[in-house]
C-alpha cells in the first residue's frame, strides 16, 4: 500500500511538472501567435502605404501592358481579316487566353483599394501612435489566445466555441480594438476542468496536449518564417530601417518605369495606326 502511495506521489509530481510545461508552451504559443498577428497587421497597414506610394504605378503599368497586348492582337487580326465577326471571335480568343491575367489584375485593383482604405483609416488612429495602448493590446491578445486558441484545446468538446471566440479576438486585435479585447477579457475567461478523470488519464491527456502544442508551434514558426520571406515584408523591414526615403526611391523608380513604358507604348500604337491606315487605303476604305 505504501508502495502504491509512493507511486501515486511520484505520478502526481510528474503531472505537476507536465502541467507547468504545458502552461509554458501555451504561453509561448500564444506569444508566437500574437507576433504573427502583429506582423500581419503591420503588413496590412504597410500594404496601404505601399499602394498609395508605389503599387498604383506598378498596377497601372501592368494594366497598360495588358491593354497594349490586346490592341496589338486585335490589330493583327484586323490586318489579316476585315470581317467584324472575325474580330469578335478574335477578341473572345484573346480574353480566354488571358483570362487568368485579367482576373489577377481585377483582384489586385480591388485588393489595393481595400488596403488603401484600411491604411487611410488606421494611419489616423491614435491607438497606433500610443505605445502603451499597443503594448496592452498585444498583452491582452496573448492572454486571450492562451485560453481560447483552438489549437490549444483540440481535445475539448467545446473546441468550436473556442474557435468562434478566438475569431472574435483576432478581429478585434486586427482593428486595434482595445476596448473590445477588454470586454472579452472581463467576460468569459475560464479554464475547462475535466471531471471524473483519473490521475493517469490526466497525465496521458497532458502528454497529448504537449505533443499537439509542439506540433502546432512548428507549423506557426514555418508560417512566421514564410511571412518574413515575403517580398512585401522585406520591403517593410527595409522601410523601417532606412526611413521614408526608401519609399521615395521606390516610388520614383516605379513612376519612371511607368512613364517609360507609356512612352514606348505610344510609339507602338502610332506604328499600329499607320499600318491600319495603310491597310484601309489598300482596301479602298
Amino acid at each position: 500500500m505504501q508502495h502504491l502511495f509512493v507511486m501515486d506521489k511520484k505520478l502526481r509530481a510528474e503531472v505537476w511538472d507536465l502541467e507547468a510545461r504545458v502552461d509554458g508552451l501555451r504561453e509561448r504559443y500564444a506569444a508566437l501567435d500574437g507576433e504573427i498577428q502583429s506582423l500581419l497587421n503591420d503588413l496590412r497597414v504597410f500594404k496601404g502605404l505601399y499602394y498609395a506610394r508605389v503599387g498604383r504605378h506598378l498596377l497601372e503599368r501592368d494594366e497598360a501592358e495588358y491593354g497594349l497586348r490586346r490592341r496589338l492582337f486585335l490589330a493583327r487580326e484586323m490586318l489579316r481579316s476585315a470581317g467584324e465577326s472575325d474580330l469578335t471571335e478574335a477578341l473572345r480568343r484573346f480574353e480566354e487566353a488571358h483570362r487568368d491575367e485579367r482576373l489577377r489584375l481585377e483582384a489586385s485593383r480591388e485588393e489595393s483599394k481595400e488596403d488603401f482604405v484600411l491604411f487611410e483609416r488606421l494611419k489616423t488612429d491614435e491607438r497606433l501612435e500610443d505605445p502603451q495602448s499597443l503594448a496592452e493590446c498585444r498583452a491582452l491578445y496573448v492572454k486571450l489566445a492562451r485560453y481560447f486558441h483552438p489549437d490549444l484545446h483540440h481535445l475539448d468538446p467545446r473546441v468550436k466555441t473556442y474557435s468562434l471566440i478566438m475569431a472574435k479576438v483576432n478581429e478585434r486585435y486586427s482593428e486595434r480594438d482595445l476596448a473590445g479585447l477588454r470586454e472579452i477579457d472581463d467576460g468569459v475567461i475560464f479554464k475547462i476542468e475535466i471531471k471524473g478523470e483519473t490521475l493517469t488519464e490526466h497525465f496521458e491527456r497532458l502528454q497529448r496536449i504537449e505533443d499537439r502544442i509542439k506540433e502546432c508551434m512548428d507549423k506557426r514558426l514555418d508560417e512566421l518564417n514564410a511571412i518574413r520571406e515575403d517580398e512585401l515584408c522585406r520591403l517593410m523591414e527595409r522601410w523601417r530601417r532606412e526611413g521614408g526615403g526608401f519609399l521615395d526611391e521606390l516610388e520614383e523608380a516605379a513612376r519612371m518605369e511607368l512613364e517609360s513604358f507609356l512612352h514606348s507604348t505610344e510609339k507602338r500604337v502610332d506604328a499600329l495606326v499607320t499600318n491600319i491606315d495603310a491597310f484601309s487605303q489598300t482596301l479602298g476604305l
